[in-house]
């Protein structure tokens, strides 16, 4: 079944204007069947494992015919490589020989489904309609997951021939971002190098014997000197000159108003005087030194009187001058970074022999030995965790090295374009040989012209990841795998190593609980180190959660809007629809002007929208959401972004990030604070060069988040991974979080996380069982229902050799179970229990405080009757089930391991033939 065709306007995201976590307009955009959500089931991040795991899962649920009664499905990261196959199986069922369901192929109106009974409100959870999402997942023998089983190794299923083809698209891919990286640093160092020996051909016009003593420093060391009397010790100094009384202290405030000036012109008569015949005296290190100091002390005088602004307000002036320290300590480190890079590249240019490309030789050998290390670490890393400092350290000497050997190397070729391969001489003349400016110009032009064409180039920045390569593989493995033309024989079976046409869907036309089974929600990470709003750099989570449903869109806490489709509805609505946008547009326009023409700024106070208004946001497929929400490695990993990390991944180009359009005019929204003249240049600067500027914010870990048009998308794990964010927020009666991420140790870092985000951002406190209150039966903790064996305490779910001490409390004797932690240990349950005590409804139209809910947390976990061959795996396999998330390249007997065990855990959970009667329809009624 072919997929819709892209399309950039025919569907718009409409802001919702309620602010509240969960508005009605979304809550009835997402009713189906007549009723609300309210069982929900989230799916980890974790690779191919947690993708395997998943399906053995929901195989375990099928069983007990529960799939039709999960409302909504929250994936992260490999979760949602299971979502995606699933809903594509349902819609392409029929095709398999299964049960078409009663519900039409075209997709719900949200508030008109078709089914009769969903109008009237029945409700009716045994509707035949949906009876099709059991019975697809039943088959263990079926098309479809025999297609999975033969594809563990998804990334490379044909073995040598796919690496070799990903080696050559990651060589070609990485070679193209550092030619057009080091272009533009090219460019900038060649005009650097010609500012350079223009300045000392000037000098050499005034004392033609003048030379340069040090062949390994750049003379722009001198420019560093400068900057510490001209820029840093001016405010430094003010500082504690400032007068706190500025009644009193006049005399302060008069010598700086006055005698400063006066200085200026008295130095400037005494240069007049000069005699200029010798000029040899104003170049020499005296005079100099005598200016810079001069100068120094009268700006230092000028800070301490201040302006208008700051007249009477002696703490305003002590900010302002922090902040000038601050300037002056940022242009100071960018000269001595210029400076170290200079000196670099003529010292390249020195060496002339075989020691430097030993040299660069050697550090090839290491980079291409650090870059595995470093993809194994850059998997690893969630929103969660957190970097060890000696690994911190490492990281960031590592990129430091890095940049400075290529940038060194870049700065070498205008030295080479100026020097030749003549030899240097211990004390060489300043200034450039006869025609080495003129090669300079030419080569500065040529890179201008070349960097200015590369900026048309704006699908490169996406294109040149390693994105394309990611999702075509999951495409083909997980969204392919229900594919009727993989299925068949003869010429026309596409081959396993190729993608097909047929193999995803657009997203439009995407929608798994058109087809009996639940609301399919996509959870990505917009990486944010500066606030869309108050551009302060961010220091905590470094990112908003966001998440694409079939619904609408949702970012962070409250910002919400709408897909509409421009085709519906009659032609008047349209024309409506289109002067209405018409309208804002022009008015926002006009407001834009107004504010420009009166430079009034933004009050603080008004509302900040992410969706302002109608957007236009570029639409993508199915493969492409969920091959986002599964980008662990990028320059972007949310509250674990580091300028080293970023620097690293940047340069190595492991970037499976994605830079979406959103369609949102930033300038639209209100309540955004004032840019500086220096967030003005340089977005000014981004406009310019949209591919490079994008490109550098990467490696300089520089994420607007929303402040932009382009927002930068990676795996969703970075903000929450465990996928329950969503449904707490829909404020579901019983969510099933299936944390299948690697946690060897059973730390629970994952689930932590969750519950601190539930506290902190959804008004949602979740409380865990333990196994004394999983046999009460009355009471506040008490659950709903009798659980089955295997749910126990957090405690009882944590994996390793368990022993009794006896130890001391209050003067008696109490018995503490201890737990060593070994992997070699099994556990006592596969599932814990938790309360969620919901403090509001999440409307701003809401009833105030809901009925509790309850959470079971599901985890990959052995208690020792497991099939034999899982068992055996595991004896094989200590690390099993929770092997790292680097290794996406699963055998049969690893895959099935995996698949086995999420399978016979579902069964040992929800099996109604202990009597419990179906307890998850139970819980899920109770209110």
């Amino acid at each position: 079944m072919a997929g819709e065709p892209r399309s950039t306007n025919d569907r718009v995201l409409e802001p919702v204007e309620e602010v509240a976590l969960y508005p009605d307009d979304l809550r009835t955009a997402e009713r189906r069947w007549g009723r609300d959500a309210r069982i929900g089931v989230a799916l980890s991040g974790g690779g191919i494992r947690s993708a395997t795991f998943s399906l053995g899962f929901f195989q375990g649920l099928a069983r007990q015919k529960l799939v039709r009664h999960i409302d909504v499905l929250s994936t992260v990261s490999g979760g949602g490589y299971f979502g995606g196959f699933l809903g594509h199986l349902l819609r392409r069922a029929t095709d398999f020989g299964f049960t078409r369901p009663r519900t039409p192929p075209e997709l719900l109106e949200p508030s008109s489904p078709a089914d009769p009974a969903a109008r009237e409100g029945t409700g009716d959870r045994s509707a035949p309609d949906r009876s099709n999402a059991d019975e697809v997942l039943l088959d263990p023998n079926s098309r479809p997951l025999k297609f999975l089983r033969e594809n563990g190794r998804y990334l490379a299923p044909n073995g040598t021939g796919d690496l070799l083809a990903a080696a050559a698209s990651t060589l070609r891919n990485w070679v193209s971002v550092l030619f057009v990286v080091g272009l533009l640093m090219l460019l900038i160092f060649t005009l650097l190098t010609l500012a350079r020996f223009g300045l000392e051909d000037l000098a050499r016009e005034r004392m033609s014997e003048l030379r340069w003593p040090v062949v390994w420093l750049s003379p722009f060391f001198l420019l560093v000197a400068a900057a510490i009397p001209l820029f840093v010790v001016p405010p430094g100094w003010a500082f504690w000159l400032a007068p706190d009384d500025p009644e009193s202290d006049t005399a302060v405030r008069w010598i700086a108003r006055w005698l400063a000036p006066l200085g200026i012109f008295a130095l400037a008569a005494l240069s007049l005087r000069a005699n200029w015949d010798t000029r040899a005296e104003w170049f020499s290190l005296r005079n100099p030194i005598v200016i810079l100091s001069f100068v120094s002390i009268v700006t230092t005088l000028r800070f301490v009187g201040g302006d208008r602004r700051h007249k009477g307000k002696p703490h305003l002036l002590r900010a302002y001058l922090s902040k000038a320290l601050t300037r002056g300590l940022t242009v100071f480190a960018a000269l001595l970074a210029i400076a170290v890079v200079d000196s670099i590249g003529q010292s390249i240019v020195e060496l002339r022999n075989a020691r430097i490309l030993t040299l660069y030789g050697a550090m090839a050998g290491l980079v291409g030995l650090f870059r595995g290390r470093l993809l194994a670490l850059a998997t690893r890393l969630r929103a969660h965790e957190s970097t060890p400092m000696p690994t911190t350290l490492l990281i960031s000497g590592a990129a430091a090295l890095l940049l400075l050997a290529f940038l060194g190397g870049i700065a070498s070729v205008p030295h080479f374009v100026v020097r030749g391969i003549d030899p240097l001489p211990s004390w060489f003349p300043l200034g450039a040989p006869a025609g080495a400016m003129t090669r300079l110009w030419v080569m500065a032009g040529i890179s201008a012209l070349l960097v200015w064409a590369i900026s048309f180039l704006w699908p490169f920045v996406n294109r040149s990841s390693m994105h394309e390569l990611y999702e075509s593989r999951l495409r083909r493995a997980y969204l392919g795998a229900s594919n009727v033309k993989r299925s068949g024989q003869g010429e026309d079976r596409p081959p396993v190593s190729e993608p097909h046409m047929d193999d995803g869907l657009a997203w439009r036309a995407y929608d798994p609980s058109a087809w009996g089974g639940p609301i399919h929600l996509v959870n990505v990470t917009i990486n944010e180190t500066v606030d869309g709003r108050s551009q302060v750099q961010q220091q905590d989570r470094k990112g908003l959660g966001m998440t694409v449903g079939p619904a609408g869109v949702s970012v962070s806490r409250t910002h919400h809007a709408l897909w509409r489709d421009l085709t519906l509805g009659t032609p008047w609505e349209r024309i409506k629809e289109q002067c209405r946008d018409a309208f804002q547009g022009a008015q926002a326009a006009i407001s834009r002007t107004w504010r420009t023409r009166g430079k009034a700024a933004t009050s603080d106070s008004a509302p900040f929208r992410v969706f302002p208004k109608n957007a236009s946001p570029e639409l993508l497929d199915v493969g492409q959401w969920i091959a986002i929400s599964g980008g662990a490695v990028s320059t972007g990993l949310g509250s674990r972004t580091s300028l080293g990390l970023s620097l690293l991944t940047g340069f190595f180009n492991l970037r499976l990030g994605y830079w979406w359009n959103s369609g949102v005019d930033p300038s639209d929204r209100k309540g955004r604070t004032s840019r500086t003249g220096t967030q003005r240049a340089l977005s000014r600067l981004r406009r310019l060069l949209p591919v490079q500027a994008s490109l550098l914010d990467e490696w300089l870990a520089r994420f607007p988040g929303v402040a932009r048009a382009e927002w930068n998308l990676t795996d969703g794990g970075h903000f929450e991974n465990m996928g329950g964010y969503e449904l707490l927020r829909r404020r579901l009666p019983l969510i099933i979080v299936c944390d299948n991420e690697q946690d060897a140790a059973y730390e629970y870092a994952g689930l932590a996380n969750l519950v601190r985000m539930a506290r902190v951002d959804l008004d949602a406190e979740i409380t865990f069982l333990s196994d004394d209150d999983l046999l009460l039966k009355d009471g506040a903790m008490a659950p709903p229902v009798p659980m089955p064996d295997c749910v126990g305490s957090l405690e009882s779910l944590r994996r390793g050799r368990r022993s009794t001490e006896t130890v001391r409390r209050r003067g008696r004797e109490e018995a503490r179970q201890l737990n060593d932690g070994d992997a070699t240990g099994l556990s006592l349950v596969h599932a814990a229990l938790a309360r969620v005590d919901y403090r509001s409804s999440g409307s701003a139209s809401g009833d105030g405080r809901r009925a509790p809910g309850w959470l079971l947390y599901v985890k990959p976990s052995l208690v020792g009757d497991e099939p034999v061959d899982v068992q055996h795996y595991h004896a094989a396999n200590p690390a099993f089930p929770h092997q790292s998330t680097a290794d996406q390249f699963f055998d049969e007997a690893q895959w099935e391991s995996y698949r086995r065990l999420g399978e016979h855990i579902a069964s040992k959970l929800f099996d109604s033939r202990e009597g419990l009667d179906n307890w998850v329809t139970r819980v899920a009624n109770e209110r």
